[in-house]
């Protein structure tokens, strides 16, 4: 069974394909992001489509510099399952 990890980066890794319209193959996930030569459109594109689609959002700077698509992935993964953790605790208490 893949890590929650690896399903994140493989979403990441299709999203970015889809917006950059090369095939996921080309995208390697341990490569800075700023080897895709992003623009802030794109960015702003990817981010909205991540909260919209995962319900947690990351800051347009994280899609820059020398962050990897692993990276980010973990970053994500890290979000989600805390406000998993959030939503458990919210339906324990009865709220």
């Amino acid at each position: 069974m893949a890590r929650p990890e690896q399903l994140t980066a493989e979403y990441l890794r299709g999203l970015f394909a889809r917006h950059l319209r090369i095939s996921p193959h080309n995208i390697d996930l341990t490569a800075p992001l700023d080897t895709f030569g992003l623009d802030s459109l794109t960015i702003a594109s990817m981010s909205v489509t991540i909260q919209e689609h995962l319900g947690v959002g990351l800051l347009m700077n994280e899609f820059s510099g020398d962050l990897s698509l692993e990276e980010i992935a973990r970053r994500l993964t890290d979000l989600l399952q805390d406000l998993d953790r959030c939503a458990g605790e919210e339906r324990d208490r009865g709220t």
